[in-house]
């Protein structure tokens, strides 16, 4: 039997001495002193006024441990709280839903389906970056790597799940009461009566304890979020109209080196100076977007239309300049060079450059026919078999523009800015030509 322990230990709780006891029990304390060691043991009734005295069984008593009645009952005491509270969370949820009207409902449900959206994309790029880890341990068993996965997954799932149910009880549950109508009347806090009130029916109504953490805060944050961010790539984007304003007015300033074309020249203008106040429009409304400016739409239409008549204009007068242009390609010899070389094949040839034309004729050698613009320093080679081109000091960037801008003023539409090589010879020597 556990009399001796179960009566020591229920007494030193109670803060009992063995003298306290026996007088309670109305014996002596030697009696008391003999049953805690055992040496005795205490009469039926005695045993009964134990057990009403400390709230026990007899078979509690005599039997089992009270250590471990009393963790058990803690534990079923704070498994029926769990219980209890899980169902009052559940209970406040209906009734709030119920009393709240079904426009705040939507609003609620919105904001919890952004938040899962916010997780789910959590969860796609932490799932991204796993993958990838476990790409470099491909050498690990597939079970194990799935298993992972799986725990991984579930846990998120399980944290996602409370996080949401915390953060819609602090945001709903702890600050929105419903209240009698009648009880609201005789409030006298004025402040309280001057949050809407989301109305369900006579009876009962819903109040928000606290504004400043109400749904329409959430949504307002939620907001200038997007717009924040909106606005960045707006600004972003906007830095290619920048550039190209820049690009639009350099071309305009470079128009007046084409100034001998006439009707081209007038053209060009139009067009550039139309293209400049459309980009002009564009960047000043973007600005006015991003730091909350005020827009003269009126102004900004006038000017727009300006614009599109400048470029109509721009685009007629470019047509009607072109029909006094004449097309020139290689065979014009005022703008380009020509070498010539005649090659005795020996083996194959190999041609090192890019524009390469072949001419099948009857002879036996090879002819080759470099054609290059004026402005150009190339000079063709032929050694130990070989064809290539060699730059001969800089062929400048600027030779080039001023050799289009005289043969544009001189009314010429030149086809081809780059060299090119002709390649005669018969069909024979032709299979050992090779380009590189």
């Amino acid at each position: 039997m556990n009399l001796s322990s179960n009566l020591k230990k229920i007494r030193k709780e109670n803060n009992l001495s063995q003298e306290d006891l026996a007088e309670k029990l109305g014996v002596s304390r030697q009696s008391v002193s003999k049953w805690e060691s055992n040496q005795a043991y205490p009469e039926m009734d005695k045993v009964i006024q134990l057990c009403k005295m400390f709230n026990l069984n007899i078979d509690e008593l005599l039997n089992q441990d009270v250590d471990d009645k009393k963790d058990s009952e803690i534990r079923k005491n704070k498994f029926n709280n769990q219980v209890d509270s899980f169902l009052n969370f559940i209970t406040k949820t209906v009734n709030m839903f119920s009393a709240m009207k079904f426009k705040n409902v939507i609003k609620c449900l919105f904001e919890q389906l952004f938040l899962i959206l916010v997780f789910y994309i959590i969860y796609s790029f932490c799932n991204y970056f796993i993958s990838s880890m476990f790409y470099d341990f491909s050498f690990l068993p597939r079970v194990l790597i799935n298993m992972f996965k799986w725990t991984y997954t579930l846990c998120y799932i399980v944290l996602v799940v409370v996080v949401m149910l915390h953060i819609f009880k602090l945001r709903y549950l702890d600050y929105y009461e419903i209240i009698d109508k009648q009880d609201d009347v005789k409030t006298k806090d004025k402040e309280e009566k001057e949050i809407k009130n989301d109305i369900k029916h006579n009876n009962e109504k819903i109040i928000i304890r606290d504004p400043e953490r109400s749904s329409i805060k959430f949504f307002s944050l939620i907001a200038k979020m997007i717009v924040i961010i909106f606005k960045a790539f707006v600004g972003c984007f906007s830095l290619m109209f920048v550039f190209s304003f820049i690009f639009i007015a350099m071309c305009l300033a470079l128009s007046f080196l084409i100034v001998k074309t006439g009707l081209l020249f007038v053209g060009c203008l139009l067009l550039g100076v139309g293209a400049l106040l459309v980009n002009s429009l564009i960047i000043v409304v973007i600005y006015n977007f991003i730091f909350n400016g005020k827009n003269k739409w009126n102004l900004y239409l006038a000017v727009f239309l300006i614009s599109l008549l400048l470029i109509g204009l721009g685009i007629g007068n470019i047509i009607i300049g072109l029909k006094d242009f004449n097309f020139v390609d290689y065979s014009d010899n005022n703008l380009y060079t020509t070498e010539e070389l005649n090659v005795k094949l020996d083996g194959n040839l190999k041609v090192y450059y890019s524009n390469i034309e072949y001419i099948l004729t009857d002879d036996k050698d090879v002819k080759i026919k470099f054609i290059k613009p004026n402005y150009s320093t190339e000079k063709l080679y032929v050694t130990n078999n070989e064809i290539f081109v060699h730059y001969e000091g800089n062929n400048n960037i600027f030779e080039a523009g001023r050799y289009l801008i005289s043969a544009i003023n001189n009314k010429y539409i030149i086809g081809d800015i780059d060299g090119k090589i002709y390649i005669y010879t018969n069909k024979e020597n032709m299979s050992k030509i090779n380009r590189y």
